[in-house]
């Protein structure tokens, strides 16, 4: 009864407060879930793991649009700002950590150039790591309970009417196969 006599904006206003997952409470999740997985305690079912190619860019471009912008649909190159060698190289030692930076920049160099590309970079990395993640998971998931867990990268983005500018609907070229775009690809475009 309190949630329904609380404040709407209060409600909304908590809504990126903490992190996103479930509460270990000891008894509906007596650990966390990666623990139970690493155990092998999970249930005997079928998974699905897997994100899209650029699945990170819906979200990190967002911190490096001109004026703040978000996800401009009107800008072929979607307002990016150029993000020069040493602060790409300091993104990436901020992720990967001293140990593996050398490494890191064999496989995602710096971009001295096209500038902007260092920011694709950036979504590049991050998207990899979460599809390297899945594959983790998915080998745990496997170990438990063989041929049971599926992984998919999806590299496909839905170019439908220009004018209908919500990004899960249209978005340029440049954004890649982004967060949610797998959404009107299974399920047709809904929402127009």
């Amino acid at each position: 009864s309190c949630l329904a006599t609380a404040p709407a904006v209060g409600l909304t206003a908590a809504t990126y407060s903490g992190s996103w997952g479930p509460t270990t409470d000891g008894v509906t999740f007596p650990e966390t879930p990666q623990t139970l997985l690493h155990k092998g305690l999970v249930h005997d079912v079928t998974v699905v793991l897997g994100a899209q190619t650029n699945d990170s860019n819906l979200f990190l471009f967002r911190s490096f649009t001109k004026d703040g912008l978000n996800q401009p649909n009107d800008h072929p190159d979607g307002a990016l700002q150029p993000l020069a060698p040493i602060a790409y190289k300091a993104s990436l030692l901020g992720t990967v950590g001293r140990h593996f930076l050398a490494e890191a920049l064999k496989l995602y160099p710096a971009n001295t150039e096209d500038l902007v590309m260092n920011v694709h970079q950036l979504g590049n990395i991050e998207s990899d790591q979460g599809h390297c993640s899945n594959r983790q998971r998915a080998s745990l998931l496997n170990r438990a309970n063989p041929g049971r867990a599926f992984m998919y990268r999806f590299d496909y983005f839905y170019t439908s009417n220009s004018k209908c500018s919500a990004v899960p609907n249209f978005h340029l070229p440049y954004l890649g196969a982004a967060h949610q775009d797998e959404v009107t690809f299974v399920l047709g475009q809904p929402n127009f």
